[in-house]
């Protein structure tokens, strides 16, 4: 499985472009990350957060806590991410 990664930086509002086998993770705090899902499925988990979440295109989350995001496409995807701090 491969990252789509970069240099911890200061996060704006920017597409991502997610192929099969790989993953974006984020680390921000409570209320910090929105991400949109603009195409395909992605599987969105949460540190301390037991559940998994599961976007469908056109729908969105925001984290509720502090802690590192993996979010993971089903095949591809495209998701916009809002804030944070990229990893």
């Amino acid at each position: 499985m491969r990252a789509n990664s970069v240099s911890y930086k200061d996060a704006g509002s920017y597409p991502i472009s997610l192929a099969g086998n790989t993953f974006w993770s984020a680390y921000g705090r409570p209320d910090e990350i929105e991400i949109d899902c603009r195409e395909g499925d992605v599987w969105i988990t949460q540190e301390g957060d037991p559940r998994d979440i599961i976007l469908h295109a056109g729908q969105q989350f925001r984290n509720g806590k502090r802690g590192l995001i993996i979010v993971q496409p089903f095949r591809s995807a495209m998701i916009m991410v809002n804030g944070g701090r990229v990893r």
